[in-house]
């Protein structure tokens, strides 16, 4: 069924909002590092207080208090814990919210979404569960319409950052360190010449630029996280020989990755 308001905007009377799978708070100790994978549908961190390095299908972010991270279907999550950390998690299903654009996985809470994320702790413990549910649920959508009015992609024309998040989450789910242009326009349909003014409308890159970026961004999420050393983080990104891959990686963020190795 369908509302038509006053304005003559037409309102869908189905909440995008189907089920919340949980809702926890959780703390981390300072030196602690994890692997993980995220929960199925959509996950949400709302972090309190502390800092942390997470790297999140192969990109990596810096977290500061007043931080949301977003997951989507069972990602790759690996964690590092400098300092001591506490944060809010839920994970809910909702079909008709659009999972987040890869560049926009970790970034400022907007507008009341701390105050909505502490009264979510609240009313997931309120004793009669029938008021909580419908407690979590308004609640959990005021910190979902607060999402939306920032995400990057809605404000794109054409759906060309939603059409190249595809593409990307592809390639990253996939592990892929040196995609074939080739097989991409295979595989989605898409000519190569209009595969790459796609890359570049999105993301200022020809399609070879912005695969480097992400090896060396993948590179220094593990050289920080995963306890690799600099031969074997070579060989997993498909560099045949270490110092093509030092050369480049050195190109992009000034620095060996030896040095970066030791600290």
């Amino acid at each position: 069924m369908n509302f038509t308001s006053s304005s003559g905007l037409i309102l869908s009377a189905g909440c995008p909002l189907t089920h919340i799978a949980g809702f926890w708070k959780f703390e981390r100790r300072a030196g602690l590092k994890t692997t993980a994978r995220s929960t199925p549908g959509h996950l949400i961190h709302y972090v309190i207080s502390g800092h942390y390095n997470v790297v999140i299908s192969r990109r990596g972010y810096n977290v500061k208090p007043g931080d949301i991270i977003y997951y989507y279907q069972e990602e790759d999550v690996a964690c590092d814990f400098y300092k001591d950390t506490a944060f809010y998690s839920v994970a809910f299903a909702a079909p008709d919210f659009e999972p987040l654009p890869l560049d926009f996985r970790v970034f400022p809470a907007p507008g009341k979404c701390d105050r909505h994320f502490r009264r979510l702790s609240k009313v997931c413990i309120e004793n009669n569960p029938r008021t909580a549910l419908y407690a979590a649920h308004g609640t959990l959508l005021n910190i979902l319409a607060e999402i939306q009015k920032i995400r990057p992609d809605l404000k794109q024309a054409g759906g060309y950052d939603a059409a190249w998040s595809e593409i990307e989450h592809y390639i990253r789910s996939k592990h892929i360190s040196r995609p074939s242009l080739v097989e991409l326009s295979d595989k989605f349909r898409i000519s190569i010449s209009s595969l790459i003014r796609l890359c570049r409308r999105v993301n200022g890159k020809t399609p070879i630029q912005y695969f480097k970026a992400l090896r060396m961004e993948e590179a220094r999420a593990l050289l920080l996280l995963s306890g690799m050393n600099v031969s074997e983080i070579a060989e997993y990104l498909g560099y045949g020989r270490i110092h093509e891959f030092s050369r480049e990686f050195s190109g992009h963020f000034g620095c060996s990755p030896s040095s970066l190795f030791k600290h």
